[in-house]
């Protein structure tokens, strides 16, 4: 990640290969923190407390994630250029071509990841 501060606004760089091809998300935003409001898609996203991961074909793992509530800053613009579909399989490319529903970015916190509960899928 790059940050590239100045007095009125800051900006983000987030790049990763993948496919033998770099992908960037870019954000400007104010340099201002503030509270997300708690009905914002950034809550919504931020505030989900529980993480799951598939461990096989018939068993997933639930783990309770805590962290402080975050802030957000005011996004001024972004950019993106990402193959969603390399990035994440195919079932993500129909994102190539839209554009984001909403973009924010929040100043994060150190986590903590509790020990995850195992599931398993009942034989039918």
């Amino acid at each position: 990640m790059q940050q590239i501060r100045r007095e009125d606004k800051q900006q983000f760089t987030y790049r990763w290969c993948k496919g033998k091809r770099w992908h960037v998300m870019r954000a400007v935003a104010g340099t201002l923190l503030k509270d997300m409001a708690d009905d914002s898609e950034a809550a919504f996203i931020t505030e989900n407390y529980w993480g799951y991961a598939k461990v096989n074909e018939s068993t997933t793992s639930a783990y309770e994630v805590t962290h402080p509530r975050w802030q957000v800053y005011d996004v001024l613009d972004y950019w993106l250029d990402v193959d969603f579909e390399k990035t994440y399989g195919r079932s993500f490319a129909f994102l190539n071509n839209r554009q984001p529903a909403s973009v924010f970015l929040a100043e994060g916190s150190a986590i903590t990841v509790k020990n995850g509960t195992r599931f398993q899928q009942l034989e039918r």
